[in-house]
């Protein structure tokens, strides 16, 4: 039967008019019986179709692993504590930056933390990044994670996204790339 397909069983759509009290009383357990099949081919039709969607995977345990290092290399930078911040980093990381012209500038991790730490220094205002919305998936030994992130520095407000692949060192998940941008305000941030 095609969706959207109406079914009518025989026994329900024959007409009883004109006839009497005994043959009617004879089409009731027919016409009852019609009905728990219909009853029974729509659960059937039901457990069916929910049977055929995806059932959500429970969440791969590496997930909160991964969790962890995102939480660490968002609060550590948001504090300055640039030692914590660097160990996020495998020592051979490669971190691009796509400037708003579409220029990628790629450093390696000592020069890009130096960056990180002069910036805090010279900046009057206490910066904070924050992880908005977070995506993260595998693929054999490498985790990808995409975040949304807002960037609160005084008055100046700004929104990117991070791209990191994430590799195990010693037992722990570590940013072997990062490629990060900046983007434009959501709209209700924008008219602020």
């Amino acid at each position: 039967m095609n969706p959207g397909t109406s079914y009518r069983h025989p026994s329900l759509t024959l007409p009883l008019k004109g006839r009497g009290p005994e043959e009617f009383k004879e089409r009731l357990p027919m016409q009852r019986h019609a009905i728990l099949c219909i009853f029974a081919l729509l659960a059937a039709l039901t457990s069916t179709a929910s049977a055929a969607e995806p059932t959500k995977q429970p969440a791969d345990p590496r997930e909160k692993e991964v969790q962890v290092l995102l939480n660490t290399y968002f609060t550590s930078w948001s504090k300055a504590d640039l030692l914590s911040y660097g160990k996020c980093f495998m020592p051979q990381s490669a971190i691009h930056m796509i400037e708003p012209s579409g220029r990628l500038v790629t450093l390696p991790l000592a020069p890009f933390l130096k960056t990180q730490q002069e910036a805090h220094r010279s900046n009057p205002n206490k910066m904070t990044e924050t992880a908005e919305r977070t995506e993260i998936r595998f693929d054999a030994d490498l985790a990808h994670a995409l975040v949304y992130w807002k960037l609160v520095d005084g008055e100046r407000i700004e929104y990117g996204y991070d791209h990191f692949t994430l590799m195990k060192s010693e037992g722990e998940w570590r940013i072997a790339n990062l490629v990060f941008y900046v983007v434009k305000p959501p709209a209700d941030e924008a008219s602020k």
